[in-house]
């Protein structure tokens, strides 16, 4: 149950500390404040930063390998906000004592860092899947949460020495229409299909009202000059097989960036150097990114109220001031220790 988020409340937080295997040290002590942004649009899609007394933790805290969990916990409800990585502290000295600042960074950092030193290939025929689950697997790190996949290379790629694991992963993911590597509030990476924003469930409704959970003061965002209606994508050909095509066409006549909105006119984008195996998921990455051109078009700022069901990547329905839309979260700032409030940053989620 989280109805007690939903009304007047007083919000406080609790930190664990955890070894490089994520298992569990001890709680934190000292706490002052946290923060957690989550980003989608990052390369590393989880930052934040923590705030404590002194460096009291009971044990030592190893700031190379360890890990910290921070939940928010509101009256006897306690919700998990991120696991993150330390990074070397920065102390204050304050007339009151000493005041550490701990940067905190997502567990991708762990890919970005781990670089190949040699060329690193796959063979046509390879599993995508199976190739990042080992490449992740590689670094040391075992939690994910995995949706199998048949798909394989259709032919083979090849990455030069100093690659990060992170832009090898990225590479096949996107072949297959997979999201980016990234992780979730438990540290899991994910690794799970594209799904078109107004595809995906309403995760939470925000109303103005009495009931309201959102500041009455929000912000839109509208960028119309160069949304394009169409874009090609195309998997370049071997001497054994054709180049593949994939065309994605906006000719919704709801939508003033289709052909019809604007006046019988195509506005093509383009990119040639696309891996895909199979024609439906080149049609697929097409869709995926004339999708990614409408996203900045209609932006939404809002500040409202923590709730559990509002994780990046999930669709929110919005209600307000005469607006009534759907969108994406593509960023947020959850604070704890001051202001409940979470900064969030949403991109409606528009049909093609």
């Amino acid at each position: 149950m989280t109805d007690a988020l939903n009304r007047s409340h007083i919000a406080d937080f609790r930190v664990e500390v955890l070894n490089g295997r994520e298992e569990l040290r001890g709680d934190l002590r000292g706490l002052l404040s946290a923060r957690v942004e989550e980003n989608i649009d990052a390369e590393n899609q989880h930052v934040g930063q923590l705030k404590i007394r002194a460096v009291d933790s009971g044990f030592p805290i190893d700031w190379i390998d360890d890990r910290v969990r921070i939940y928010k916990t509101v009256e006897d409800q306690e919700f998990l906000i991120g696991t993150l990585m330390t990074t070397w502290p920065t102390e204050y000295q304050r007339p009151t004592g000493v005041e550490v600042t701990i940067g905190l960074v997502g567990k991708v950092a762990v890919l970005e860092r781990d670089k190949v030193d040699t060329a690193y290939s796959l063979a046509a025929g390879a599993n995508v899947v199976d190739a990042v689950k080992a490449l992740i697997a590689s670094t040391g790190e075992t939690a994910m949460a995995v949706t199998p996949s048949p798909k394989t290379l259709r032919e083979g790629m090849v990455w030069p020495p100093a690659t990060s694991r992170r832009e090898i992963i990225n590479d096949l993911l996107q072949s297959i229409n997979y999201m980016s590597i990234h992780c979730d509030r438990q540290g899991r990476y994910i690794i799970a299909p594209w799904i078109a924003p107004a595809d995906r469930p309403i995760a939470y409704e925000f109303r103005e009202g009495e009931t309201s959970i959102h500041l009455p003061t929000w912000q839109r965002e509208a960028d119309l000059s160069t949304v394009p209606n169409k874009f090609i994508a195309v998997s370049p050909g071997t001497d054994e097989e054709p180049a593949l095509v994939g065309v994605a066409t906006n000719e919704n006549p709801n939508s003033p960036f289709s052909y019809q909105g604007r006046g019988n006119r195509w506005i093509t984008e383009r990119d040639t150097a696309v891996e895909a195996p199979d024609q439906t998921t080149i049609d697929a990455i097409a869709a995926r990114r004339l999708q990614g051109f409408l996203s900045p078009t209609a932006a939404l700022l809002v500040q409202h109220a923590f709730r559990p069901e509002c994780l990046p990547h999930a669709r929110v329905r919005f209600v307000s001031q005469g607006t009534d839309t759907t969108a994406t979260i593509r960023r947020q700032v959850m604070t704890c220790g001051s202001t409940d409030l979470v900064e969030a940053e949403w991109r409606e989620a528009i049909r093609i």
